[in-house]
């Protein structure tokens, strides 16, 4: 047992201890097969370069507070309190019918 997991293998902390067993799992395969991290294994079989992963973080990390502004937004034009919106509200129609767009101003 990891010196991770032995700390939080007390009881109370079964989703923590989950987690760790989880990591030193991944950890262990990714030397294993000598790979530089377990990020590098895990993008390995997609052929995705660290760079892009972490590129996405730190893209959407700066762009948080415009999510937050259009969640406020979306709320606001949904009619909801604050802390009501849930992950399935964001595929909820703001307009009670698509609006109707001809083909014309589509095209240009």
């Amino acid at each position: 047992m990891g010196v991770v997991r032995r700390r939080l293998s007390r009881p109370g902390r079964y989703l923590a201890t989950t987690l760790a067993g989880g990591v030193e799992g991944d950890v262990f395969y990714a030397r294993a097969r000598r790979y530089g991290s377990a990020l590098e294994a895990a993008l390995a079989p997609e052929a995705i370069p660290p760079e892009v992963f972490h590129n996405l973080l730190s893209t959407v990390w700066r762009n948080f507070p415009i999510w937050h502004r259009y969640f406020r937004v979306r709320r606001r034009l949904l009619g909801m309190a604050e802390g009501d919106l849930h992950g399935y509200d964001l595929t909820a129609p703001l307009l009670p019918s698509p609006p109707d767009v001809p083909f014309e101003r589509e095209s240009s």
